[in-house]
């Protein structure tokens, strides 16, 4: 009766959640084809709980003041420690530099690395894919970034990966090897605030989107298209501490709700796209 109970509680909530799955990390098998459901349409998401354990959350809450200052921007709605590509000098000079930096400290702040956990799960559900972190003149990319979203300074307003594409020329080197159209999201979530700070998802996406919301019409990543957005279908994520997300954030409208509280919203996560020859799943921030 119990395991009945439980399998009922989890369709029952599945059901909420139209085209998202959501599986414990132990239980992602090697051969998984979670990658391809992605991109076929099968599945818009996926909720992985348990990625990180309580130990691993409370090493990294506890460091998060120990990194170094030249990989902390501070931004409205708080700050992100790691370098994002998008933003960055096209030469990606600084870019690279700051992403070895990020790289040796993520593993000392966590005591054990989030790369290799990372990619020895994006390795199981890839597709048969190859997971690699791109470089350029022999240096990687930066894997992932921290984001802190303060209580009180709004959340991320919505938005959609595909619209990035042609406003950051910084991303054209990216573009010569991946397939950035549609490429997917992921996050952990590190911290919950003590209310809000969901990932909200919008029944629409990139194809059906009206030209004025990505047109100049509406203002990008603002108050005004949130609001915009009120008249389609959303539901936010129940992600808790410790469980990964991995969606479709290049095809799907999305944006993330204003934390509450006495306590910041903390995620680490970045993006990941297919190679032009569909060989390789490439990850990067």
């Amino acid at each position: 009766m119990h395991f009945l109970q439980k399998l009922r509680g989890r369709f029952e909530k599945e059901a909420k959640y139209p085209k998202w799955r959501i599986t414990q990390a132990k239980d992602v098998a090697q051969g998984g084809q979670y990658i391809d459901d992605l991109y076929n349409g099968k599945q818009q998401g996926f909720l992985i709980k348990n990625f990180l354990s309580k130990k691993e959350l409370n090493s990294f809450r506890k460091n998060l003041k120990n990194w170094r200052a030249e990989n902390v921007v501070e931004l409205g709605f708080g700050k992100t420690i790691g370098k994002t590509l998008m933003g960055s000098a096209p030469d990606l000079e600084d870019y690279l530099g700051k992403a070895e930096i990020f790289k040796s400290e993520l593993t000392r702040n966590l005591n054990f690395s989030f790369e290799a956990r990372l990619l020895d799960l994006l390795n199981k559900v890839a597709g048969g894919r190859k997971v690699e972190i791109p470089t350029k003149n022999r240096q990687e990319y930066c894997l992932a970034n921290i984001r802190v979203l303060e209580p009180g300074k709004g959340g991320l307003h919505a938005h959609i990966g595909n619209e990035f594409i042609e406003r950051f020329s910084e991303l054209g080197s990216l573009a010569e090897i991946a397939e950035l159209t549609n490429q997917l999201s992921f996050f952990v979530v590190v911290q919950k605030p003590d209310s809000g700070g969901g990932l909200t998802i919008y029944d629409l996406e990139w194809e059906n989107t009206p030209r004025s919301y990505i047109d100049g019409s509406l203002l990008y990543y603002s108050e005004e298209r949130n609001k915009a957005m009120d008249e389609y279908k959303s539901f936010t994520i129940p992600a808790e501490e410790g469980d990964l997300i991995l969606f479709t954030g290049g095809k799907v409208w999305h944006r993330v709700e204003t934390p509450k509280g006495q306590s910041a919203r903390i995620t680490i996560g970045g993006f990941a796209a297919k190679s032009k020859d569909d060989n390789v799943l490439y990850v990067w921030s």
